[in-house]
């Protein structure tokens, strides 16, 4: 089933994913992948999400375990009343990023450790091919209701060290941040805007994607209009998250998370912090260069947040805007606390966000390019890269895709987990090696097509 990916479910409304297949989801998960109760259950602001909700706290309760519905939150809630209230598992109704028609389910075990197609999803898909086959639960579980937002501004306001003359502009993109970003900016004192604030499924004002530069131009303008500090915007699931400078000019995911291990290394000397395969090289040689360790991993939320469970890192982050603090937090990825965490750099630092990113080496970085092709397509055509890389005796590693180094740089390609297309960065010392790379790279993707 197409709907099963590598890192949570996602499909269009009523045309691959609806009521009935959620509540088989739910009824597989809870009863299959943790066997008890009580599960939390969230959702985001799409029109669609309501009746996807109901299915799952239907089919959790039906498999025999306790549903707390947490109501209508941003992602990092859902993670945060898995980890906080100690419960084994939760499910996320969310299809991040993707356009309204679009919804899917995020399913987590305990402290929020997310489920990836290898471990839990494809027995989920299983369970879900083979539901016929299931008998009804003698005992039902109880449906409960659970306020978590007060708990959560607590916990993410509770050491936070932010200055009050810091001006800053939010933009939480008529996605489910925007209730809880007022909180915060109320508990800490903020001389704060938030624009979009107001939750809206229809998204009128455009989706905010932490990778695509563009979905920040209403962020921009008004940073630079009443000259704020810094500009921070959130996706509309609020787990992903970007920044803008003082004079408005959006700073790549990558070199976020350089910044924000600054004071973390400061403090924890020789930690190792956990990229993505795509990060910068200026960004890597910075964390080495104050004294920390870089490992990498695979592209993709599930990936990374469990091996940040399992490993001693604490500061992870991926290109796409997902940062994940175990340094004073739980570990998985949240855009908003993120957020605090960035104001708190510009208050214990004493400088600007111009200042502050000054300390990465100037190369010439690509953007995240993303070539449209067919899932049944995607893979084979790295493949054939793969095999025509070591053919020229270039240099490959094969983590994920394939990352090849080059002369003065490095390019990537790899297959989307969530959508059908390659993506593609690159970057080198010189803009003139970083055109030879591109075309190099545009030949590379064009003889491996299928003829």
């Amino acid at each position: 089933m197409s709907i099963f990916r590598a890192y949570d479910i996602r499909g269009i409304y009523g045309l691959t994913l609806d009521p009935l297949i959620a509540y088989k989801i739910s009824y597989a998960f809870s009863r299959y992948s943790i066997g008890r109760g009580p599960i939390f259950i969230g959702a985001d602001n799409r029109h669609n999400s309501l009746p996807l909700s109901l299915a799952s706290l239907a089919g959790t309760t039906a498999a025999g375990f306790d549903a707390a519905d947490i109501g209508m939150v941003p992602t990092p809630l859902l993670y945060f009343s898995v980890a906080h209230y100690h419960a084994p598992g939760g499910i996320m109704v969310t299809a991040s990023h993707n356009p309204p028609e679009y919804n899917g389910l995020k399913l987590v075990g305990e402290m929020a450790r997310p489920l990836t197609y290898e471990r839990g999803i494809k027995d989920v898909e299983e369970k879900v091919t083979r539901f016929d086959d299931e008998t009804l639960q003698e005992k039902t579980g109880a449906l409960l209701t659970k306020d978590v937002l007060g708990d959560y501004v607590d916990h993410v306001t509770r050491d936070a060290e932010v200055s009050r003359k810091i001006k800053v502009v939010f933009d939480a993109g008529n996605g489910t941040a925007g209730p809880v970003l007022r909180r915060i900016v109320e508990r800490l004192r903020l001389d704060a805007q938030i624009l979009h604030e107001i939750p809206d499924g229809n998204y009128p004002n455009g989706m905010v994607n932490p990778v695509k530069e563009e979905t920040f131009i209403h962020l921009k303008r008004r940073v630079v209009e009443c000259g704020a500090d810094i500009g921070i915007a959130v996706d509309v699931d609020a787990d992903r998250f970007g920044v803008v400078s003082e004079r408005g000019e959006w700073l790549p995911g990558d070199f976020v998370i350089g910044l924000l291990s600054l004071p973390i290394l400061k403090k924890l000397g020789g930690a190792t912090i956990l990229l993505d395969i795509r990060t910068s090289k200026s960004v890597v040689e910075f964390i080495k260069s104050q004294g920390g360790g870089v490992h990498f991993t695979k592209v993709g939320h599930s990936y990374i947040a469990n091996e940040m469970l399992d490993g001693d890192y604490p500061l992870g982050g991926e290109l796409s805007g997902h940062l994940y603090f175990k340094d004073r937090y739980y570990g998985y990825d949240d855009g908003i606390y993120a957020a605090v965490r960035m104001l708190e750099l510009l208050t214990t630092e004493g400088k600007s966000l111009e200042q502050l990113k000054d300390v990465f080496a100037k190369t010439h970085l690509s953007p995240e390019i993303r070539i449209e092709v067919p899932d049944n397509e995607k893979f084979e055509m790295i493949r054939r890269i793969e095999i025509a890389l070591r053919k020229s005796g270039i240099e490959v590693n094969t983590l994920d895709g394939v990352k090849a180094y080059v002369k003065g740089g490095w390019f990537s390609i790899r297959a989307s987990n969530t959508e059908p297309a390659l993506v593609i960065r690159m970057e080198d010392d010189t803009e003139e090696g970083l055109r030879q790379t591109t075309h190099f790279v545009d030949k590379l993707v064009r003889d491996s097509k299928s003829t």
